[in-house]
């Protein structure tokens, strides 16, 4: 399944990770602001969203065969991408760290290189790990990439929890489920970063997208006004603009595990239910191409940044004017885009195909 309008969403939410994941000191001054900077709470939507989708999709599993079949398809979507991507930064890591920096010391930082620092994340990553306490506190090699081991653990729990219990039974677990994760982080004092206990987070928001799921699915003909989408982005910049000045205080970690995927929900909820000037927009092609290729975006941008932007200012050395910034800026999220078309066709669907072939025989 899917809906056009929601990866339009996505696709926009990808880009808006880049920023917040760029080099501060090489963006312009008025790119470097409060909504930027508090882009990580897209991630957030990204949980909701394949909540809502895996819901949709299998809900219906009732047995070990279709759990099996279940896991076997999410692995394959997920895991070609997110293990190319890893062993890519590590040998980035590699080459700069040990040989770069002795023959180009100009161009390239004196970073210390260690197992635990430079390794250790690696397998962190490609064990789908780094979003638990299992291997450290680590957010793997690519950072953004332990997202995808908290994704992964939803899943399996999901599909468990669909096996094992009745439909509304399956309703109490996920309720229980989001309940006790956002008491765990505020007991934590962290919701919104990675590291050990980063699948709770992803708990919390693809839960919600099985609640929103079931109530989607009892009111498919329920329509609202058009109009509403447009409180979605007034809404969610207030939002913002809430948390970051609470940023750093217990006020703001509750607002925060309370109100963003509560928000994403429910904007996901209400364009499900409209047809507006949004709906619109999203739907167009340019959004829809960068919805297409947001997955290979969200794991391929942590690497480019690595490569472009810094290199770029050191070796190229241009003046740090605003014009030369948004330049270099530009040219990195044009760069990544079309090389995450790339990955996209490549990785994500001429090899998942191949990889479907053989072992799922569809």
């Amino acid at each position: 399944m899917r809906i056009t309008k929601l990866d339009g969403l996505r696709g926009i939410f990808s880009l808006m990770i880049i920023l917040f994941h760029y080099d501060k000191q090489y963006l312009p001054n008025y790119l470097d602001n409060f909504l930027i900077n508090n882009s990580y709470v897209f991630v957030d939507f990204f949980f909701v969203l394949s909540g809502f989708v895996i819901s949709y999709n299998y809900n219906s599993m009732s047995n070990y065969n279709s759990f099996f079949t279940y896991i076997k398809k999410r692995f394959i979507r997920l895991y070609p991408l997110h293990f190319y991507t890893n062993f890519l930064m590590l040998i980035y890591i590699l080459v700069t760290r040990l040989f770069l920096v002795k023959l180009l010391p100009q161009y390239f930082e004196s970073l210390e290189f260690s197992f635990d620092k430079n390794i250790k994340p690696f397998f962190d990553s490609i064990l789908l790990t780094n979003s638990t306490p299992i291997l450290g506190n680590t957010n793997g090699i690519n950072y953004p990439s332990w997202s995808i081991s908290s994704e992964i653990i939803s899943y399996v729990v999901f599909g468990i929890i669909c096996v094992f219990f009745s439909k509304k039974n399956k309703t109490i677990v996920s309720i229980l489920l989001i309940t006790i994760s956002s008491y765990i982080c505020f007991i934590f004092g962290d919701f919104f970063n990675g590291g050990d206990i980063g699948f709770l987070r992803g708990f919390v928001s693809f839960f919600l997208g099985f609640i929103i799921w079931k109530i989607y699915n009892k009111n498919k003909t329920f329509t609202v006004n058009k109009n509403l989408e447009l409180l979605i982005p007034v809404v969610f910049i207030y939002l913002i603009f809430t948390l970051d000045k609470l940023d750093s205080t217990q006020q703001g970690l509750i607002f925060g595990i309370v109100s963003i995927p509560m928000f994403f929900s429910l904007s996901i909820l209400l364009l499900l239910f409209s047809n507006g000037l949004l709906t619109k927009l999203l739907e167009t092609r340019v959004f829809q191409f960068l919805g297409k290729v947001s997955f290979s975006v969200y794991l391929n941008h942590s690497l480019l940044l690595s490569i472009l932007v810094k290199p770029i200012f050191r070796i190229v050395k241009p003046d740090l004017t605003d014009f030369n910034m948004l330049l270099v800026m530009i040219i990195l999220i044009g760069f990544t885009l079309i090389y995450s078309y790339f990955t996209y066709s490549l990785i994500e669907n001429k090899f998942g195909k191949y990889l479907r072939n053989k072992f799922l025989k569809i």
